[in-house]
């Protein structure tokens, strides 16, 4: 009895003959399409080969993505403004009968504006504090045409007839000034990216928080301002803050893993920004198991002026999976280049939008006992955007990919041509007390069916629908969601202590299968300066094939350094 190689010919199968053989592999996630091979049955239909390098490649990208991600925060002025001393509250003093307000000259308000602020207050009595009321109203109406640079005052004056005098200081932008460490060269760099050309009267205070979150949402980085006095009475300095290079490691070690490559996983992250120009990011990435090893980088930086960011990523996976069922070992290595680009299309103060572009090309081998498995060439381009939306309490992030592929079963000598729209959404809420909501979702439609494993939607691991073994289930489409309820008003000795409960719900959908899985569950995450303490304990709700359902801890435990 024997199994034959694929025919190229006639792309089936041809055989050599176990009696009654089951052969599976579980290890990444996938199924190895089940055989039943008995003496006298063919072959009928022709399933895409399994690829068990390929999907670890994936769950690996897929670990490292969340690792990078950013912490939703509340948000936070990037204009600092001097705060003002809050006025003297005095009741009672000397009144009088108020007959008429005269306003010097304004650039900015104008008579209509300042008399429908005066008209309350003539013919009235009024003392000290109400004065002060009036001057209050004045600056808000300033703030609320986003000058900060001007203010009423009462001048030293004698009242007579009822008459007061109020004078508008209007202050003028004085000079940009950079702080930190700055050569001239940087000057001339930032100043390309804050446009002066509103400082002509006064400085317009919301279209320099305008320039410096466009500078920020591109080069990745923390730019911030402050309005200070200038040299000179009326003048006002805009003092912007250069952030420093920063280059930093965490090493992790954690149970993440699968139990055909090892649970055990150690894994290393190294960093660096501006390493040849501002902006630019320097990214490696390790992680090694009893059988699998994995590492990548990535290089990008900033193109002009204009918002566009490019760069480039290399990853290489090698497994090496022990199926102890039928003691055979299953090998493989991943390779994949990518080519990325980015581009900030719309930019204000409540939120961005940016283009994504990509190219990459795949190459997936795979063998048992030797014997080739599979052997996929899978190139990419991709094309989408990304929505970001916040306010003071929440945040919204939306991406919507669209990918057309060529892949290549160089085994079959097969080509497909594939389309895939991939969907994401991610909310946080924060409500007025320490509690937050964090939930997830994302999705899969594909134009064909039975698409080659790496490629399908899988759910199932920490990232997907917790407690499941990674990629329990796959299909051609699908989607999952994970919500999220944190508190996160809990400190000891400095650290933060943050616990959690979750609920995750995801369905695939392929030909001839529907599978649905969901779990639920707590953790908590201790965070310090060394590093974090990660726990979580998930119990499956819907058993998957034949096994029943299953409790899970996950763990994970780093170390990080940063300069």
């Amino acid at each position: 009895m024997y199994l034959d190689a694929y025919n190229k010919k006639n792309n089936a199968c041809r055989k050599r003959l176990f009696s009654k053989f089951h052969f599976s592999l579980n290890a990444a996630g996938l199924a190895l399409c089940s055989l039943w091979l008995q003496s006298t049955v063919t072959l009928a239909t022709q399933l895409p080969l399994p690829d068990p390098s390929g999907n670890l490649s994936r769950d690996i990208e897929r670990q490292k993505e969340h690792l990078l991600e950013p912490e939703l925060k509340k948000k936070t002025p990037t204009v600092k403004k001097d705060q003002e001393p809050e006025a003297v509250q005095e009741s009672g003093g000397p009144v009088l009968l108020l007959q008429g307000i005269r306003f010097t000259e304004s650039r900015h308000l104008s008579h209509e504006e300042l008399q429908s602020l005066a008209e309350p207050w003539l013919g009235k009595e009024v003392n000290y504090q109400d004065l002060q009321t009036l001057l209050g109203a004045v600056n808000t109406l300033y703030k609320s045409k986003g000058i900060y640079t001007a203010a009423a005052v009462f001048p030293e004056q004698k009242i007579e007839n009822g008459l007061v005098s109020i004078r508008l200081v209007e202050g003028r932008f004085g000079e940009l000034v950079f702080s930190g460490e700055v050569e001239e060269d940087d000057r001339e760099y930032f100043q390309q990216w804050i446009n002066t050309d509103w400082q002509k009267d006064s400085i317009d205070v919301e279209a320099l928080e305008r320039d410096i979150l466009f500078y920020n949402r591109v080069h990745g980085q923390r730019l911030q301002s402050e309005l200070k006095a200038g040299q000179a009475f009326g003048l006002t300095d805009v003092v912007v803050q250069i952030p420093e290079s920063e280059e930093g490691a965490s090493l992790y070690f954690d149970n993440h893993g699968t139990e055909n490559a090892g649970e055990e996983q150690l894994s290393l992250l190294y960093q660096k920004t501006s390493v040849f120009s501002h902006g630019d990011k320097l990214l490696g990435y390790g992680l090694t198991s009893d059988g699998l090893k994995s590492f990548s980088a990535s290089y990008n930086r900033v193109v002009g002026e204009e918002g566009w960011r490019l760069g480039g990523s290399f990853q290489y996976t090698d497994s090496e999976l022990e199926i102890t069922t039928v003691d055979v070992d299953v090998t493989g290595d991943t390779t994949r280049y990518t080519l990325d680009a980015s581009y900030l299309f719309w930019s204000d103060i409540d939120g961005w939008l940016n283009l994504l572009f990509s190219a990459s090309s795949t190459r997936s081998e795979n063998a048992v006992a030797d014997e080739p498995l599979s052997d996929y060439r899978n190139d990419q381009l991709q094309f989408g955007q990304e929505l970001n939306l916040l306010d003071d309490n929440w945040q919204v992030n939306g991406r919507l990919l669209f990918s057309r592929l060529r892949s290549k079963s160089i085994l079959n000598d097969d080509v497909r041509y594939l389309s895939l729209l991939n969907p994401s959404l991610t909310l946080i809420y924060n409500f007025d007390s320490p509690l937050y909501v964090l939930s997830s979702w994302e999705a899969q439609w594909a134009n064909e069916a039975t698409l080659p494993s790496s490629l399908g939607f899988a759910l199932g691991g920490l990232y997907s629908i917790r407690g499941y073994n990674n990629s329990a289930v796959t299909g051609d489409k699908g989607w999952r969601q994970q919500t999220e309820l944190h508190y996160s008003g809990l400190y000891y000795r400095q650290s933060a202590i943050e616990p959690f409960v979750f609920l995750d719900h995801g369905e695939t959908r392929m030909p001839g299968s529907h599978e649905k899985l969901t779990s639920a569950g707590l953790g908590t995450k201790v965070s310090a300066e060394w590093g974090a303490l990660e726990i979580t304990a998930a119990q499956t709700l819907e058993p998957v094939g034949v096994s029943g359902n299953d409790f899970r801890v996950y763990a994970r435990f780093s170390l990080t350094s940063w300069d």
